[in-house]
């Protein structure tokens, strides 16, 4: 796959990048609360990357394709 079928463009409302956002928070938490190593690591690294979708999203306006 290339990076032109990686993304595809649309207008994403308040409401559903705010909801990206509230999910990537959400992990964070969990992260932060846990004392597992493992449960650390795995939902400090989804936060991360839904945090990095919700910024693509917000700013240009793109939604990453599932493969």
């Amino acid at each position: 796959m290339n990076e032109n079928n990686s993304f595809r463009k649309i207008k994403f409302s308040n409401e559903q990048i705010n909801s990206y956002l509230k999910n990537a928070k959400k992990d964070l938490k969990i992260a932060k609360e846990d004392n597992i190593p493992e449960v650390k690591f795995n939902y400090s690294y989804n936060s991360l990357l839904k945090a990095g979708i919700t910024l693509i999203a917000g700013i240009s306006g793109l939604k990453v394709r599932s493969i």
